[in-house]
């Protein structure tokens, strides 16, 4: 990600209007114009970076933008030659939020190649909670469009998750990709956004990130975003992300919630907190969790609790006897 081709090359090509001939008066087109004409070049040549805005940004004038997006506007901009000009932005990180919130509607190929690239960078990159929601925000709806591809690999990760490498690489491959009808690369990208959003700093945004980890890619999902999280996240969880957690966990499936592969189930996970966690409410958050995937009503009594959790380890000990006869 470093030099010239890495992110903070694109950091220059964005701040510096490099992709703003051809964008048309689309809604897509001006909400992208006006995002990156509000950017300014990077301070430092880091590839971590954060953006930084203006208080000015390219806008047609006031009357044009009454009609963007209807035909209408680029009509009149073309008869009468209107180019955008400089206007000053009173709040610039609301105005760029704003214009994430637009980017999330990309539908063309070519829209959703220009809008994922800006909404990965605002993912992990903005100074302010509330875009870096945003873009993952948006970034799932897009992802929902193209397809989000196979679910991040299962497990505890060895090493921290790192975040996409949007380099000059990068960047060709995806137009070749969109050229074939394939979002491969972008799929890939999109995962590892999501997985580094969950080691954010802020609470808000790790859980706009285990929420969009599930939408995505189901339990399955959310099960390797848990373990990333325990791994390599704070290293206490917030009531909040625990509380979110145990919710997503209710759709799980017995067979899904015992899954093992490279690490804790969520059986295990739901345990742990059950027996650990001091805060009563969270306790019966996670127990609710439990029932719903056992298909049963809400159950909250410890002695249930106990005596299915040594129903859960002795069939695993069971199954783990009948695989070492087996192998043996």
């Amino acid at each position: 990600m470093k030099g010239p081709g890495g992110l903070n090359g694109i950091l220059l090509l964005l701040a510096g209007g490099v992709l703003l001939p051809g964008q048309g008066c689309s809604t897509q087109g001006v909400a992208i114009q006006e995002y990156d004409s509000l950017l300014l070049p990077p301070a430092k040549a880091s590839s971590f970076e954060p953006l930084r805005y203006g208080d000015r940004s390219l806008r047609y004038p006031w009357l044009y933008r009454q009609f963007e997006g209807t035909g209408i506007d680029w009509f009149f901009v073309n008869l009468f030659g209107i180019d955008p000009g400089p206007f000053r932005v009173r709040r610039p990180l609301d105005f760029a939020r704003r214009r994430l919130q637009v980017m999330g509607e990309a539908r063309t190929p070519k829209e959703i190649e220009e809008a994922a690239l800006r909404l990965m960078l605002a993912a992990l990159q903005d100074p302010w909670r509330l875009n870096r929601m945003t873009a993952l925000q948006s970034l799932e709806n897009v992802a929902l469009r193209i397809g989000p591809g196979g679910p991040p690999p299962p497990g505890v990760s060895k090493e921290p998750p790192r975040p996409p490498s949007l380099d000059r690489a990068f960047r060709a491959r995806l137009k070749q990709e969109r050229a074939g009808g394939g979002w491969k690369s972008l799929q890939d990208a999109v995962r590892k956004t999501f997985l580094s959003a969950l080691t954010d700093p802020r609470e808000e945004v790790r859980v706009q990130a285990l929420q969009g980890t599930y939408d995505l890619w189901g339990v399955k999902g959310l099960r390797t975003a848990i373990l990333v999280h325990d791994r390599w996240g704070p290293p206490v969880w917030s009531p909040n992300l625990i509380r979110k957690a145990a919710y997503l966990c209710q759709g799980a499936l017995p067979e899904e919630a015992r899954d093992r592969r490279d690490g804790p189930s969520l059986f295990d996970i739901l345990h742990d907190w059950v027996t650990k966690l001091p805060v009563p409410e969270l306790v019966m958050n996670c127990r609710k969790a439990v029932s719903s995937i056992l298909g049963g009503p809400p159950v909250y009594d410890t002695s249930f609790f106990e005596k299915w959790w040594e129903e859960e380890t002795g069939a695993l000990h069971r199954s783990s006897g009948e695989k070492g006869r087996k192998g043996s």
